[in-house]
């Protein structure tokens, strides 16, 4: 009877460090955003990194009105 708890108590752990590990990759993936750039200028840099801001945080708030706000205009200009 040990045995069948042993290998239940084994699984279980397996199981839950799967689950946690997804549950990680899957928030890290949430916040990050991919935009490709022509080249490594400074003002390409800004270009992307603004866009980047922008899908972000329109996938976070769920609402694309969000661009039409004056402190998030301010903040992808900064």
């Amino acid at each position: 009877m040990r045995r069948i708890y042993a290998i239940f108590f084994a699984i279980s752990l397996t199981f839950t460090g799967l689950l946690s590990s997804a549950t990680s990759l899957a928030a890290d993936n949430f916040f990050a955003e991919a935009v490709p750039v022509e080249n490594r200028s400074s003002g390409e840099l800004k270009r992307a990194a603004g866009e980047a801001l922008t899908r972000v945080l329109i996938r976070i708030s769920g609402n694309e009105q969000i661009l039409e706000e004056k402190a998030f205009s301010a903040a992808v200009q900064d």
